[in-house]
């Protein structure tokens, strides 16, 4: 597993990401799902991640996502096998200052697939910066990181914090 639990604020710089939720929190938002992990990419997409973001794990992304003051945390959330839910959620947690609590914000949702065995779905963190649709004329400049959803091989998503909501750019298809 690629990913810990930590009740610090900060994450520390080691190759699992950590995350300051508390577990307890998570199980009761969340009990039919649980996150990406590497173990659940099937092999070739395990090893395109692993060779592209070998410190990474594909379902935690950490960046400056709703303020240029706090980080925030976005999980990728699959299916727990023994639930079998259709889809997957990207979640983002983030707090208003450094005594706040963490509060979530669905990021978005797809409802189709089974993703906790053979998943070819991972998010990341992508800088500030020019971002341009892939079919079509719509182009963002963000001033804050976002979060990248990508369907390995097959296409992306730019998420972005503007206007107090996350807004969805395809980047890829």
């Amino acid at each position: 597993m690629c990913f810990i639990w930590q009740s610090a604020l900060r994450p520390k710089p080691v190759v699992r990401a950590t995350f300051p939720y508390s577990q307890k929190k998570y199980k009761q938002n969340y009990p039919d799902w649980q996150p990406e992990r590497l173990e659940h990419l099937d092999a070739e997409d395990r090893k395109l991640w692993t060779n592209a973001h070998p410190n990474d794990c594909p379902g935690i992304a950490i960046g400056h996502f709703e303020s240029k003051n706090e980080l925030s945390y976005a999980l990728l959330l699959v299916s727990r096998p023994d639930r079998k839910r259709q889809g997957f959620r990207v979640v983002a947690f983030t707090r208003s200052g450094p005594s706040a609590p963490y509060v979530s914000h669905l990021v978005t949702k797809w409802n189709d697939g089974l993703y906790y065995f053979g998943s070819d779905e991972v998010i990341a963190t992508v800088a500030p910066g020019h971002y341009a649709e892939a079919i079509g004329s719509k182009n963002v400049q963000t001033d804050l990181d976002a979060i990248l959803c990508e369907t390995l091989e097959k296409g992306a998503a730019v998420y972005y914090w503007k206007n107090g909501r996350y807004h969805e750019l395809i980047t890829s298809e």
